[in-house]
């Protein structure tokens, strides 16, 4: 009988070895508008190739730019102190990553308010933008596509009015301006001085304060009264500018022949002196 001993074999497998040093990985092109998601699969060819040290991911990393990403990027690799993949990666995320407003901007570049409404406006940002985007962001790139009056008199309010507030006045002062196409087939009634852009823009400007005022008292609720001068004047009531701000202190007409200012307070309509 064979009583020699059972020789045990071992079987184990063979160390991955790293990538030859003189072999070059086939990396993609680098991301321009993406680089995070560049170095998540950059990396993850890193691992499949075993190449672990940085030394050796700055060499292929660098092997594999192109030159102009290389150009935005000079400063990193000829400093010897900042001469490493993970200097690298992070100026290479840094500056070419956009930041979530300029994204933004670039999504929402053909968007204008055409025939919507400010409000409608608003929604279709929100919707574009989704729920993660910061509210004040939002209302920076809504109100930069709002006529140039319409975001002076929306900036000039309290900062306390919520977005959707805004939104809101924004499209009571859409309802009362003019429309561009009815201004552009109607001539003009007159060709007075007081049909000169300036003084239009008065009147507008004028009719929007109202209506804002008249919104913001009913955002308060109607719990304050209004002064007996102030509610004899509706909003139906058309005052030059002047006289809308100074009522009987105005010392002069700004719109003799439209204002009905005077025609309000002329004597036969005072009320009888009680003395």
């Amino acid at each position: 009988m064979n009583t020699e001993p059972l020789v045990k074999t071992e079987t184990s497998t063979p160390p991955v070895s790293a990538l030859p040093p003189t072999m070059s990985l086939a990396l993609p092109k680098f991301f321009k508008g993406d680089p995070v998601t560049y170095f998540v699969i950059v990396e993850s060819q890193f691992t499949v190739a075993n190449i672990l040290s940085d030394e050796q991911k700055f060499t292929q990393l660098t092997a594999r730019l192109d030159p102009e990403i290389l150009a935005e990027v000079a400063d990193v690799i000829r400093n010897p102190a900042t001469r490493n993949y993970p200097a690298l990666k992070e100026a290479l995320t840094k500056r070419f990553t956009q930041s979530e407003e300029e994204r933004l901007s670039k999504l929402l570049g053909h968007m204008e308010v055409g025939d919507r409404s400010p409000g409608q406006l608003l929604r279709d940002i929100q919707n574009l933008a989704g729920a993660e985007v910061p509210e004040n962001l939002i209302r920076g790139l809504w109100l930069k596509k709002l006529p140039a009056l319409t975001q002076q008199m929306l900036q000039a309010l309290s900062t306390s009015l919520s977005l959707q507030q805004q939104a809101d006045i924004a499209d009571k002062m859409h309802s009362v301006q003019p429309s561009p196409t009815v201004s552009a087939v109607s001539p003009p009634p007159s060709a007075g001085p007081s049909q000169d852009p300036l003084t239009l823009l008065t009147q507008q400007v004028a009719q929007l304060t109202m209506t804002l005022e008249k919104f913001m008292t009913g955002q308060q609720g109607g719990s304050r009264s209004r002064s007996n001068t102030r509610s004899q004047t509706p909003s139906t009531k058309r005052y030059c500018r002047i006289h809308y701000k100074y009522r009987e202190k105005a010392r002069k007409c700004q719109e003799p022949s439209t204002c009905q200012f005077n025609s309000d307070h002329k004597p036969e309509n005072a009320k009888p002196s009680l003395n």
